[in-house]
């Protein structure tokens, strides 16, 4: 959902559930920040996905992760789905 000045995603395997929540500054001059606002399974791929979002869309961006996959196989999954948006 993109809206006037953020952009949320919500990744979910089967039924929409909300999993691990981050959030991501767009990037200026520096790193990008990003956050764990809730939840534990997936920090690294909940955060790596919120920089991406916040980069492409140069918003405030909010990621939530859900998946009965390992960590880095649900980054690849859902990332390859951002690549498509």
């Amino acid at each position: 959902m993109e809206l006037e000045n953020a952009v949320i995603c919500i990744f979910a395997e089967g039924a929409a559930r909300l999993g691990t929540l981050a959030a991501a500054a767009p990037p200026s001059a520096g790193p990008s920040i990003s956050s764990i606002i809730m939840g534990s399974r997936y920090p690294m791929a909940s955060r790596a996905l919120a920089e991406r979002l916040a980069a492409k869309y140069g918003k405030l961006a909010l990621a939530s992760i859900h998946s009965g996959a390992p960590e880095g196989e649900a980054l690849r999954a859902f990332a390859e789905l951002l690549n498509r948006l």
